[in-house]
């Protein structure tokens, strides 16, 4: 379900820089149609979270007077839902069930007595998000002074937004007691835009950022097979082994490793070789996801769980 609040922050964070890019006020209409579907879809998160970015994007760009306009009708939008919600739960289960939904919807968040630490999506909780979070934050430090000089550049100013939609959906969702990895997965499309301007700045400044992934990417079949190969022996001694998919993921991972040397000298002096080492990275990742991690997560916690499955793990 977290996917919508990560759907909804995408939609509004276009809207609102579109709306500026194209001088048209009318689009704010549609930001605050896309955050009562976020709470439709997802309840007071869906609608909180999208809501703190746009928030948090004019007054970055120092729109003062839209930045009151709405959080103000933001407010009315999330206070008109909320009634809403209380009144079609307490018409389909009286007080009882209207207590369960505000506890399930919100209250339940503050009080959980098996909280993760505070400090849980500034440590553990980003690691979920891999590799990506890491080239992001190297690029916020890097970019960092000049975020705020008096005449900066839109890609600079572009950074400076993305910077605060990571922040913003960090810190909000650390105040709740609440907290798993997946409740932040809004930082995915900021992190991933952020992670791609190493590709934009071709100065020597992530030069050796860039150089490390695309060297990882031409490895990652190599590293899958060591994978692979650590996955079965363990299933060996373990009480609950794991089941990869062996057949599938060694075809995919030997026929990438093997054609690594022949794009490696193809390669070399291409023009769009960066874009093509990546893909083939992607590749090698997606033939991991279908056969290994998905195999395997499938088998260890949704084997027996009622149909219909996410669907993620469709191809199980």
């Amino acid at each position: 379900m977290d996917i919508y609040p990560a759907l909804f922050t995408v939609i509004c964070f276009y809207l609102a820089c579109a709306g500026d890019e194209h001088k048209q006020t009318s689009r704010l209409l549609l930001i605050l149609a896309a955050l009562a579907l976020g709470f439709a879809f997802r309840g007071p998160v869906g609608l909180i979270v999208p809501a703190s970015v746009v928030a948090s994007y004019y007054l970055l760009s120092r729109q003062w007077r839209r930045l009151v306009v709405f959080c103000l009708l933001a407010g009315l939008v999330l206070g008109a839902a909320l009634l809403l919600l209380i009144a079609a739960a307490y018409a389909q289960g009286g007080h009882a069930f209207l207590q369960e939904v505000l506890v399930k919807q919100g209250l339940g968040r503050f009080d959980s007595n098996q909280a993760p630490r505070y400090y849980f999506y500034f440590s553990a909780g980003l690691l979920t998000y891999g590799v990506t979070v890491f080239i992001a934050l190297n690029v916020i430090i890097r970019k960092g002074k000049v975020f705020l000089a008096p005449s900066p550049l839109p890609s600079t100013s572009m950074l400076l937004y993305l910077s605060a939609w990571f922040l913003v959906v960090v810190v909000l969702l650390t105040i709740p007691s609440a907290k798993k990895a997946r409740y932040i997965l809004s930082i995915t499309p900021a992190i991933s835009l952020l992670a791609a301007y190493i590709f934009v700045d071709r100065s020597q400044r992530f030069a050796n950022t860039r150089d490390k992934l695309l060297k990882f990417c031409l490895r990652l079949p190599v590293i899958g097979l060591g994978m692979l190969l650590f996955a079965f022996i363990y299933s060996h001694f373990a009480a609950s082994p794991v089941q990869p998919n062996y057949l599938g993921a060694m075809t995919g991972l030997i026929i990438l490793a093997a054609a690594r040397p022949w794009m490696e000298s193809r390669l070399y002096s291409h023009p769009h070789r960066e874009f093509l080492t990546f893909s083939f990275g992607a590749a090698t990742f997606l033939v991991l996801d279908m056969f290994f991690f998905n195999a395997i997560t499938y088998h260890l916690e949704l084997a027996n769980e009622p149909t219909p499955k996410f669907l993620p793990y469709w191809f199980w």
